[in-house]
């Protein structure tokens, strides 16, 4: 079934990348002579193909390139993070909401409450539409850009697959992803909230930012900026367990999709990089891994 429920897909998408939004500050962005897509084959009798995604629908990064769009058309499988489907849709929704009795307005501080009020007027919500859920979800709804009608990459190709009857599979539950926030207490939730309201501002110029990175095919540039130094010390374990730890289960249960081969892989460019990334775990494991180059057609 086709997702229709963009808030919902928007926030399981996101999280994972706002909070390194939040972290980040701006660097200098380099030029590359060539701009390779983030997309690389992983050597097999049938090979597959790892495709590095950004979790934002900016028109720019869905114009997919040739060879992109010939891999993913090719594959017998399209395995993602998660499968986005109703019954990812409808588990979210159990997640998200305050225990009974409270309230964002009778967690934040008055200050708080009236500038994030002030935030989703600018987007032109309510905040009483809101006032039942959780800090942590606020959180994802503001940080998200105004206009953005297009489905990000990743439900887009996921929405694709379905339609065409393409197999496909996740690499992780919804439970497992949310539950990185939701173990956090309500008053680290309210914290990193009250944080990153404090950053609003420079929201856009970060993400203008990484999307540079991403466009250039600078896979070093994009990890240094998302996984590394840039990450603030307060928030080292819970970066521990958004992006290490899943790196590791990702490359665990990808292993059957590998073994089978033909397989069109999927996550967010962030868990690629660095030496606890994606790429270089399956390299340890013996696997061959080369960069895909741009095709005319």
């Amino acid at each position: 079934m086709k997702i229709t429920n963009r808030n919902l897909t928007k926030i399981l998408l996101l999280f994972s990348l706002l909070l390194l939004i939040s972290c980040a500050s701006k660097p200098e962005v380099k030029t590359e002579p060539e701009a390779l897509p983030m997309l690389w084959k992983i050597e097999g009798e049938n090979p597959s193909y790892l495709l590095g995604t950004f979790h934002l629908p900016d028109e720019r990064i869905l114009d997919l390139p040739n060879v992109v769009r010939n891999r993913y058309n090719e594959a017998d499988i399209y395995v993602l993070e998660v499968e986005m489907d109703l019954n990812a849709m409808t588990e979210l929704a159990q997640y998200i909401m305050l225990p009974e009795g409270k309230t964002l307005k009778t967690l934040m501080s008055e200050e708080l409450y009236q500038r994030v009020s002030d935030i989703l007027t600018e987007k032109g919500q309510n905040i009483e539409m809101f006032n039942m859920i959780k800090p942590w979800v606020l959180y994802s709804i503001i940080a998200i850009p105004p206009g953005l009608e297009e489905q990000p990459m990743d439900m887009a190709l996921y929405n694709e697959a379905v339609e065409k009857g393409k197999e496909t599979a996740g690499l992780e539950t919804v439970k497992e992803q949310v539950m990185i926030f939701d173990n956090l207490t309500l008053e680290e939730q309210i914290q990193m909230l009250e944080k990153n309201v404090e950053e609003y501002e420079k929201f856009d110029e970060i993400l203008e930012t990484m999307i540079s990175y991403y466009l250039q095919g600078d896979l070093e540039g994009l990890t240094n900026y998302m996984n590394g130094e840039l990450v603030e010390e307060e928030y080292e374990d819970l970066y521990d367990n958004l992006i290490t730890k899943r790196n590791h289960l990702m490359v665990e249960r990808m292993q059957e999709y590998l073994k089978n081969g033909n397989a069109f892989i999927a996550v967010g460019a962030g868990h690629l990089g660095g030496d606890d990334g994606i790429i270089a775990m399956l390299e340890k494991q013996g696997y061959k891994i080369s960069r895909c180059r741009e095709e005319n057609n």
